[in-house]
């Protein structure tokens, strides 16, 4: 069994994208490869570029949007308020034990959260007690705008102290930033020596031209 969390900083950092972008490499190998977003808020069935349908198609399966994303509201907010607007809440044991289900032996399984490390889930959870009960590998996502070394830096602090293994760091270049991607890296780079896999992605229209995160060995 292979299978890796996906997360990052915030919302916008690239998590789908970076997740696409494995998921296409290694169906490019002859791997089986299944994506996950078990909880999605701004959720609209008819958006064919949503973060579900992007990972559908990147796993070229039989998925379907419930066997993608099992939790999903219309609002764009947080998880926990975008439930509570449809009179729902996320329960984290139903979350965790759907999500392990998913896991296919044999397959390489990428699970991709939502919004940042700490997201909330409920008003007492958040993504980060989600990441813990699954104890699984993170993939870590960021960008290059100002600021991201301090966002960055504090969310692999709390990864760290609930003994989450983060194997592989991505940085998505942010469009605009008035941080080149080779500064935003350059800073980081002195904080992260115990990460295994680091790698920077300039802009690309599609995931399917990321090379550098085509490159990854995950």
């Amino acid at each position: 069994m292979t299978a890796y969390v996906v997360t990052g900083t915030g919302t916008g950092v690239g998590k789908t994208f970076t997740t696409c972008a494995l998921l296409h490499t290694a169906r490019g190998r002859g791997q089986q490869v299944r994506g996950l977003k078990p909880v999605i808020s701004g959720w609209d069935a008819a958006d064919a570029q949503s973060d579900t349908a992007q990972l559908i198609r990147a796993s070229g399966s039989t998925q379907t949007v419930e066997t993608t994303s099992l939790w999903r509201f219309a609002a764009p907010l947080s998880p926990h308020r975008a439930a509570a607007r449809e009179h729902q809440s996320i329960d984290l044991p139903a979350l965790t034990a759907w999500t392990r289900a998913q896991i296919q032996p044999g397959a390489l399984t990428l699970i991709e959260g939502v919004g940042g490390v700490m997201a909330p889930l409920s008003d007492r959870t958040t993504t980060l007690d989600w990441m813990a009960a699954l104890g699984l590998p993170v993939i870590f996502v960021t960008g290059s705008y100002l600021g991201t070394l301090s966002h960055t830096l504090t969310a692999l602090a709390a990864l760290h102290a609930r003994g989450l293994n983060v194997a592989a760091l991505v940085m998505n270049e942010t469009h605009g930033s008035a941080v080149t991607l080779d500064e935003a890296m350059q800073g980081l780079a002195p904080f992260i020596t115990q990460i295994p896999l680091r790698i920077a992605q300039p802009l690309v229209s599609s995931w399917c031209e990321a090379e550098a995160i085509h490159a990854l060995e995950i």
